[in-house]
């Protein structure tokens, strides 16, 4: 299903870009956030199922899956929903059409 998926991603990016030139006269603003690793409950459900088929204690998922994160930590909901709380403000108001990365570092392209 990753194929499926990486898929999707791209047409709904590409969709929110001519979304956001359609709809720019009428200054609204539609951007794409780019979403890393949270501490959420599917995260720590993830995490269980992995450890559970790796026969490794879900920390070590979890230390690992850290260790991959160049903050070497998973981000806090919060932070995430400070990015939104910005990206609907006024002071927002000239940032459309664009994907923003919030994933510690984590994405490698530019």
């Amino acid at each position: 299903y990753l194929a499926l998926s990486n898929t999707l991603r791209a047409a709904v990016v590409t969709w929110a870009k001519s979304l956001a030139t359609d709809v720019g006269p009428f200054s609204i603003t539609v951007n794409s956030i780019l979403t890393g690793y949270f501490d959420t409950e599917r995260i720590v459900q993830l995490n269980a199922k992995k450890a559970k088929e790796l026969g490794i204690p879900p920390d070590a998922v979890r230390s690992d899956m850290e260790s991959k994160v160049p903050v070497k930590r998973i981000g806090d909901p919060m932070e995430y929903g400070y990015l939104v709380a910005f990206l609907a403000s006024e002071k927002a108001a000239y940032i459309t059409g664009t994907q923003i990365p919030i994933d510690g570092g984590l994405l490698k392209s530019l």
